[in-house]
């Protein structure tokens, strides 16, 4: 998806808004509207591919069964309250609570009172990319303490998505998915596997970093992150972060940042075209957010980003 699609819209009919919702969300869902009157789903949806967000109002009490989804559904309850049944248990939720509504596998019904959610649908094809297999989660419910760092990235990434020049821009959008799919793996515990095995640590050798380095440096202006680099390496995600670590003492992404870095100085140094902006170089070069950006090219250049560019 080149640029993200935004829709805002009300729908005051049950089975039109069931049948827009299992279209959306890839779900099978079986919606029922518990109060006489008159039924009003309010949504406002930003489709970026990979990863959606959509800021939702549903006043009233609703019922539903969630018998399938294809993404993951991760809540932030603004307003109002949530209960799962989950089968075993049931999970209550009140507004700040973060949660996953869409665990996969054996249908749920949930039950809503005057709710107003942000939800974030991250791709499990993505998830299962960076966790280098499919991870399945053990919880809905965040580990203890660690909700807040959930709502600050789904934060960051809505106000990347609510500014026209980063929502346009292919790298940040990229690691915008990368960072909810990371952040998902590391605030709600799942099966992934994070430490290196034996073959892992095996395998993270000089050469394997070679080809890294090689790949990284051929290929800077391309959404790629540790699990394309390691696959260009041969070798799993666990391996080619355990070979930076090793010999370089760093990452993979941050080596990318930092080729990334160079070419953006490169641009600068040009001033190609006419009316280039800093702005425009960072976000061509995946960097989110232009004072980030033009501190860490001080430390590497010993100047501003705009200083260069002015010459």
């Amino acid at each position: 998806m080149d640029t993200p699609t935004r829709i805002d819209l009300r729908i005051d009919d049950v089975d039109e808004a069931q049948a827009f919702l299992t279209q959306t969300y890839g779900s099978r869902l079986l919606l029922k509207h518990t109060e006489p009157g008159s039924f009003g789903l309010e949504l406002i949806r930003t489709d970026a591919g990979r990863f959606a967000s959509t800021d939702a109002a549903l006043p009233g009490t609703m019922r539903y069964r969630m018998l399938s989804h294809g993404d993951v559904l991760i809540n932030t309850l603004v307003d109002g309250a949530f209960e799962a049944d989950r089968g075993t248990h049931v999970d209550r939720y009140v507004a700040g609570d973060v949660f996953i509504g869409s665990p996969g596998g054996a249908g749920h019904a949930c039950r809503t009172q005057n709710i107003r959610a942000r939800t974030m649908s991250v791709s499990r094809a993505l998830l299962s990319e960076i966790a280098d297999g499919e991870p399945r989660f053990a919880s809905m419910t965040p580990r203890a303490g660690e909700g807040r760092r959930w709502r600050l990235a789904a934060r960051f990434v809505d106000d990347l998505l609510a500014d026209p020049p980063s929502a346009g821009a292919p790298l940040v959008l990229g690691s915008a998915a990368r960072l909810l799919a990371t952040t998902a793996l590391a605030v709600f515990p799942n099966t992934a596997v994070s430490e290196p095995s034996i073959d892992d640590r095996r395998d993270a050798h000089p050469e394997t970093l070679r080809r890294a380095i090689a790949f990284i440096e051929s290929n800077p202006e391309l959404d790629i992150g540790t699990a394309a680099i390691a696959r260009a390496a041969h070798v799993t995600p666990r391996a080619i972060q355990l070979a930076f670590r090793r010999h370089l003492d760093t990452t993979p992404t941050a080596y990318l940042r930092r080729v990334r870095l160079q070419h953006a100085h490169q641009q600068l140094l040009d001033g190609t075209p006419d009316g280039l902006t800093v702005t425009d170089v960072a976000l061509r070069w995946g960097f989110a957010t232009p004072s980030r950006f033009s501190r860490q090219y001080r430390i590497a250049y010993g100047k501003t980003p705009s200083a260069t560019l002015r010459g």
